[in-house]
């Protein structure tokens, strides 16, 4: 996989929404789901979004998948913050950040996504972002395409240092 492809599929899709290319969202919509990927691949495939019959799992297709499909499903972007910030996002004033004896739902469902191996994490993702939509917070899906292609532990210490900031934890205890 290299840079331009991943620059590419983000420019198209940019594009797409430009023109509210409805259709050409509905049926990429449709990657996020197995019985229906078929249906997005037409699209996807000058991107690398068909899985590699060969593999029992090819992670690449996934990631451009998952990308796609939730760009088509919600396609407000901001740029220069990272999935754990975004995610720490959809917390409520009354969960606590910083106990871990009372760490709240958001929490525990970040803590879960973290934990994923790479075959789970896009499907962990997808609730993440799809809650995001409705509370119209907005996704960096160039940050997002990169952290899913390359996610281990650099990607979960990135994400979790966004989600928990370390400066704040020293102002709670200072």
């Amino acid at each position: 996989m290299s840079q331009d492809t991943k620059d590419r599929l983000l420019k198209f899709l940019r594009e797409c929404r430009e023109r509210d290319d409805r259709a050409t969202f509905a049926n990429l919509r449709c990657a996020l789901r197995d019985n229906l990927k078929h249906r997005a691949w037409p699209i996807l495939a000058r991107f690398g979004g068909i899985d590699d019959s060969t593999k029992d799992y090819d992670h690449y297709a996934k990631v451009v998948q998952t990308i796609a499909g939730l760009f088509a499903a919600h396609p407000k972007e901001i740029s220069n913050v990272d999935f754990g910030l975004e995610c720490r996002g959809l917390m409520r004033d009354d969960e606590k950040l910083y106990d871990p004896k009372d760490v709240g739902p958001v929490g525990k469902r970040f803590q879960y996504l973290l934990s994923s191996e790479r075959e789970e994490i896009c499907d962990r993702v997808i609730r993440f972002v799809l809650r995001m939509k409705a509370q119209d917070i907005p996704v960096n899906y160039d940050e997002l395409f990169d952290g899913l292609l390359y996610w281990g532990d650099k990607a979960k210490a990135k994400w979790a240092g966004s989600f928990w900031n370390a400066s704040q934890l020293e102002e709670v205890f200072e």
